[in-house]
């Protein structure tokens, strides 16, 4: 070994070593080594070589305020050779890496661009590729998802053409997220499992690890809760680089939002409070929004609208701020499940806003998955407003959009939905419908579904009760919102049931109309129902229902207003009275009309057990 060989054999293997700190967590120390480097005698490309990995670890550590010191040093380097030129380009696309994870794309764009033509003219074709393949990552951030399918084919062909297995991986993983956030979850996870079969040969690499998160990521999107705890499980590592841990972070996440949506909240709560661990209250990084998204959403599920309401007005001002479109709408979405089941009729209409603009957002992403989970909530609020033919035109695109993204659970909801308006329409509900489903939800091993679909094959009502008794307490509030939303009616030959015990009604066009906690509006239907045609003065409202003796000024706004609002719950049209009616000095219920009280209606309302109020609906 020469005098010359042996510095520079010295300084390449501080260079690994320094490589080998960062990946194993140990940032500060690669810091360390490579500045003590850089204090040495180096060639340009070695300096250039050195200030790259700095920058790297900057950008790494987000580290922004030293990004102006380094970029002064490669300035001032002198580049004469192919070697210098090479190893400036490096430098450059280490910076444009770093502005690309600090978010500014524009910055971040100028610099692959530069490095792309420094390598191009250099004939360096697998750096040109790696340079392309990180401006079109930057183009999927923005959302120009179809440009780049257009282009990843030519990559594909570069990269076989180039025999680089660890780079065709890199362009099969950006195929699968851009068919991920697409919502196309069957290409996506083809790709991934291409990009893990040519990675590995490194199996500890992050890539790797990221191909089985993302893998993980797409089961959960579909409800495969046992592939996707398998791969998310086979993501996590004890390796305490920096992306590794941002993988064991998205793992328990992913997790965390699975066990939301199956109702297991203990779960859900138990990883969201592992990655508080790891990432702190930090609500304006990645994480920090992702967890406080992932906590507003739990807290919806539960019944809990207070905390959900702070946590997403607390997340819409941040996204204000950034002007990040893309976390406004998802937002959206939550506020209006929010205002969906904690609202009154205007949140409601506020609520439909919202999911409008939110539907045409994400028609014009195309993003399957949120677009029919925007239309499943509009057919509800459609359904229960009575425009029953809008509300069976959404369902109809939702389960079209179900269907080509592979959401089987999605699917199954959309059918089921048709099937209830179907039957408020008129129409009749074959039995081969009914048997087509059934196969597809034992799939799913959905319990929640199945007895929903009970609802149509089971003739006597306590045969159907039982099955509902058996399911857990978040199956059963799915089951009773799903009926609650959509009205559903059977078959039935009066015009107005009414369960004095249980507090709901049923009416024969508008079918259950929930009377829960409305305790004066039951006491005034009971009154006028048991009597058909009786009329009862002001007097004897005031008597019956506040057992007060009249007086104009506290009873006659009263009375007027809890008439109004009980003919709001019942008329098929408050307008054009069908059931409540004026007399000449009270109100009477029209004898014309078939009124059926009793302690217990058979067929009458799906609800086994009153909502709790911790406990919210699932999606």
């Amino acid at each position: 070994m020469t005098a010359q060989q042996g510095p520079a054999k010295m300084r390449t293997l501080i260079t690994s070593q320094a490589r080998t700190l960062v990946f194993e967590g140990k940032p500060k120390e690669a810091e360390q080594s490579l500045n003590n480097l850089l204090k040495q005698s180096l060639s340009t490309a070695e300096r250039l070589e050195v200030l790259a990995l700095l920058i790297r670890l900057a950008a790494e550590s987000r580290n922004v305020e030293r990004f102006p010191e380094l970029i002064a040093e490669v300035k001032k380097l002198e580049v004469t050779t192919d070697a210098d030129k090479e190893a400036l380009a490096d430098c450059i696309y280490s910076t444009a890496t770093g502005w690309f994870y600090l978010g500014n794309h524009d910055k971040a764009r100028s610099g692959f661009e530069q490095a792309r033509e420094i390598f191009s003219n250099l004939a360096n074709e697998t750096k040109v590729l790696k340079a392309e393949f990180s401006l079109a990552e930057i183009m999927r951030q923005e959302g120009r998802y179809f440009e780049i399918l257009e282009n990843l084919s030519i990559m594909k062909e570069r990269a076989e053409r180039l025999a680089d297995n660890f780079l065709l991986g890199d362009v099969l993983i950006l195929e699968g997220n851009i068919y991920r956030k697409t919502g196309d979850y069957v290409r996506a996870i083809d790709a991934y499992e291409k990009a893990r079969e040519f990675l590995s040969e490194n199996k500890n690499s992050e890539k790797y690890h990221y191909t089985l998160w993302a893998l993980g990521t797409c089961y959960a999107a579909l409800e495969d809760k046992t592939k996707a705890k398998i791969y998310l499980e086979l993501a996590s590592n004890n390796f305490k680089g920096a992306a590794f841990v941002r993988i064991n972070i998205l793992s328990l996440l992913t997790l965390a939002e699975l066990y939301t949506v199956l109702g297991q909240y203990s779960d859900a709560e138990q990883s969201y409070k592992r990655v508080e661990e790891l990432v702190g209250s930090e609500e304006n990084s990645y994480f920090g929004r992702r967890l406080l998204r992932g906590q507003a959403l739990l807290a919806i599920k539960r019944g809990e609208f207070d905390v959900s309401n702070r946590l997403i007005d607390q997340l819409v001002l941040n996204a204000i701020k950034e002007k990040n479109s893309k976390e406004i709408m998802r937002l959206r979405l939550l506020k209006a499940e929010v205002l969906l089941r904690g609202g009154e009729s205007l949140q409601h209409e506020e609520a439909r806003a919202m999911l409008q603009e939110a539907l045409a957002f994400y028609r014009e992403q195309n993003v399957r998955r949120h677009q029919a989970v925007c239309l499943e909530l509009l057919a509800r609020l459609d359904s229960a407003s009575g425009y029953l033919q809008d509300s069976l035109k959404k369902v109809e695109e939702m389960l079209g959009l179900a269907q080509e993204g592979g959401f089987e659970r999605l699917v199954i909801r959309a059918h089921l939905a048709k099937l209830v308006l179907m039957r408020k329409l008129g129409n009749q509900i074959k039995t081969e419908e009914l048997d087509r489903l059934m196969p597809m939800i034992e799939k799913l091993s959905a319990s929640a579904e199945r007895v929903a679909l009970l609802r149509f094959k089971l003739e006597k009502y306590e045969e159907w009760t039982s099955e509902l008794n058996r399911l857990d307490p978040h199956s059963q509030r799915f089951v009773n919102e799903f009926f609650e939303d959509f009205h559903f009616i059977p078959n039935q030959t009066v015009d107005l049931e009414i369960d004095r015990n249980s507090h709901y009604v049923r009416e024969k066009h508008l079918g259950e109309i929930p009377f829960h906690n409305k305790f004066t509006l039951m006491k005034i239907l009971l009154l006028l129902a048991e009597t058909p045609g009786r009329e009862f003065s002001k007097e004897q409202l005031a008597k019956e229902i506040w057992e007060q003796e009249y007086n104009p000024l506290r009873h006659d706004n009263n009375i007027y207003i809890n008439i109004n609002r009980l003919r709001k719950l019942i008329e098929p049209n408050p307008r054009e009275s069908r059931y409540v009616m004026n007399g000449s000095r009270g109100y009477y219920l029209n004898p014309a009309m078939k009124v059926n009280i009793s302690s217990k209606i058979a067929d009458v309302a799906p609800r086994a057990m009153p909502k709790s109020k911790t406990e919210g609906p699932r999606a």
